[in-house]
């Protein structure tokens, strides 16, 4: 039982110890004359779509989920 405990604290410090990592969660500026919507001009209905599903991951406008600060998930998001 001793060393249970001893092997769930080290797990538990090492959980706590690896959140001190920080990743760079930084956008990039926003270039208009690469927007894709912008260049193709597309129908506001098509634009609310890709801003809904795609541009959260696929544009330089990332709006990260809050799993997203907890490392180790964080390494991957």
């Amino acid at each position: 039982m001793r060393q249970l405990k001893k092997i769930i604290f080290w797990i538990a410090a090492v959980f706590v110890g690896i959140q001190l990592i920080p990743v760079d969660r930084t956008n990039k500026a926003v270039n208009a004359k690469d927007n894709f919507i912008d260049i193709y001009k597309t129908p506001q209905h098509i634009t609310v779509i890709l801003k809904n599903a795609c541009y959260d991951c696929h544009s330089n406008e990332t709006k990260y989920p809050d799993y997203a600060y907890i490392a180790p998930i964080s390494w991957t998001v």
